[in-house]
């Protein structure tokens, strides 16, 4: 291994829809510190003698060579995924695992070494000895209902909309919830998003409404990974409003799925899921 990655300073900026302003951002900070970025992504040749700081999309790239985190900076700009409108619903979710797994590395990172468009609050921030980085002029947080839900990369407690599910049909949204017609054969009424969710114990809670039909009917509701996860199967019984938390364990990053699933054909019917909130339990 080159001593020289070992000696050096390491800059984390993941993919994100501003990354190329933030990248800007951090060549013209770096300049005025009388230094340099290498692309340690796109690879090739540089100069030591310019004191590079190296610039690399994931946490585990500079993990892997710098083990003091003192020496590495991550900047998140705005927490979002860009999915073109043309993609299908499978060729989403591989770019909001591939994307969100960045996001997901920052918790191998102190706190204190993962500076948000938050941190910096409009203003140039020190983070490395002489590196002082300003925002971009148009750093404004994403409102789109992904990014709400990729809070949790930062936060202990995220709400999830119910836009950023795959759903089986249209529905409507009314208040916190997506109201769908049952009528049909037994499917998955919603599932996804397939957000990488950091290691740890993370519980999922939400209220599901029946009418008088859809009542009769039996139902899963999963919350986990996509392979392991926990399970909650039930017939209502009665109409109302019930309200559901479950939670689940993960060992290491991995991508997760909400899932709600009709196990017997419908007639009639109507039923109104909420917005999650998901909770960081340890």
């Amino acid at each position: 291994m080159n001593e020289n990655w070992i000696l050096s300073d390491w800059l984390v900026l993941p993919y994100t829809p501003d990354q190329k302003a933030w990248r800007a951002s951090l060549h013209q900070a770096a300049a005025k510190a009388g230094r340099t970025i290498f692309e340690w992504d796109q690879g090739g040749e540089t100069d030591w003698n310019t004191r590079p700081l190296l610039l690399t999309a994931n946490v585990t790239s500079a993990l892997s060579i710098q083990s003091d985190p003192a020496r590495i900076a991550a900047v998140i700009g705005s927490l979002d995924v860009a999915t073109p409108n043309n993609l299908s619903t499978s060729e989403r979710h591989d770019v909001v695992r591939a994307v969100t797994d960045g996001f997901a590395q920052l918790a191998l990172l102190p706190p204190e070494r993962i500076f948000s468009s938050e941190n910096f609050n409009g203003s140039p921030l020190e983070i490395l000895p002489d590196l002082i980085v300003s925002p971009p002029p148009e750093n404004l947080p994403s409102t789109t209902p992904l990014a709400t839900a990729l809070e949790i990369h930062l936060k202990d407690k995220a709400i999830w909309p119910v836009e950023i599910f795959s759903w089986s049909s249209p529905f409507q949204r009314d208040g916190d919830f997506a109201v769908l017609d049952l009528t049909g054969r037994p499917r998955f009424l919603a599932f996804g998003p397939y957000i990488v969710m950091p290691a740890g114990r993370w519980k999922a809670r939400f209220r599901i409404t029946f009418d008088d039909y859809a009542s009769r009917y039996l139902f899963r509701v999963d919350w986990g990974g996509v392979e392991h996860y926990s399970s909650h199967e039930f017939r209502p019984s009665k109409a109302g409003l019930y309200e559901l938390e479950m939670s689940f364990d993960w060992s290491e990053r991995a991508p997760c799925e909400f899932r709600v699933l009709l196990r017997e054909g419908a007639f009639h019917g109507e039923v109104a899921i909420s917005d999650l909130t998901i909770i960081r339990e340890s």
